[in-house]
């Protein structure tokens, strides 16, 4: 077994999709009738269905009628299932409605490692414990089915946030901004615990921000979705590749939530794209 150990070269922005791709993801988000998410009972249910979709990634046993019992009614689902399971998702539609105000609703977005450690703190409420939420970690930190060991070092760990909070500013394209942050914070592992789900989060607020159609992330994809997370840990230089074409199959089913023929739509439109 070879150990992979962290490099902080790899939080150094490359460009992710071709193109192409991003040529496609655009008018994806143009046909996907985004214009009408905000309407009080679509971002509703939106909030809800991100809530529960990056839930399940983590493993909750909420079905989706339950989530939204649950989300709109307060009503938790029957004895078996597990409190803690009930907290995520009141905590993840918290999340999701704090970045959406951040995103869409305020005139002057926070900077971006208080809007990362409030987002955290908000996923995390009543999870962890309260002097591990929003803060550095100072503990060592065990990845299962991968060789990739994060760093254990606090001073470290801050060099590469600043890292990347400095790379993400940078970048202009919000496709490509919403997958640099989803896999290098996923990748620096910086607070004790819930670090994708936080990811999760910062990827959906870099399309909203943008005024474009913000991603799900599918859970029934799930073996996907894990595979492109750890495909990017392991790799020698920074390869999105495998999370590229898992963001891109994700971002088509989601943008045909609201629009059936958004793929179909989009196609053609590149078919005829000029540049």
């Amino acid at each position: 077994m070879t150990i992979i150990k962290y490099n902080e070269e790899k939080l150094i922005y490359t460009p992710i999709f071709s193109k192409e791709q991003l040529v496609y993801l655009e008018a994806l988000s143009l046909f996907s009738k985004s214009e009408y998410l905000f309407v009080p009972r679509n971002i509703e249910s939106f909030a809800i269905t991100f809530a529960h979709t990056s839930a399940v990634l983590e493993g909750n046993s909420y079905t989706a009628v339950q989530a939204e019992n649950l989300l709109k009614s307060g009503i938790t689902a029957p004895n078996e299932k597990k409190f803690d399971d009930a907290l995520m998702l009141i905590n993840m539609h918290s999340a999701f409605n704090y970045l959406l105000k951040e995103a869409h609703f305020s005139e002057q977005p926070s900077p971006f490692k208080h809007l990362l450690k409030n987002l955290h703190c908000l996923a995390s409420d009543r999870l962890l414990d309260i002097q591990d939420i929003g803060v550095v970690r100072k503990l060592p930190v065990f990845i299962s089915s991968t060789n990739y060991v994060p760093s254990a070092k606090p001073q470290q760990l801050e060099a590469g946030l600043d890292l990347i909070a400095n790379e993400y500013d940078k970048i202009e394209n919000p496709f490509e901004r919403a997958v640099y942050i989803h896999q290098n914070l996923a990748y620096l592992q910086y607070f004790i615990d819930h670090n994708k789900r936080t990811a999760r989060n910062m990827s959906a607020y870099s399309l909203l921000q943008a005024n474009k159609m913000p991603i799900l992330f599918t859970e029934s994809h799930q073996n996907e979705y894990v595979m492109a997370v750890l495909n990017y840990y392991e790799s020698d230089s920074p390869d999105y590749s495998t999370f590229a074409n898992y963001f891109i199959s994700a971002y088509e089913k989601v943008c045909s939530r609201m629009n059936l023929e958004a793929v179909t739509e989009a196609q053609t439109y590149i078919s005829n794209y000029q540049p």
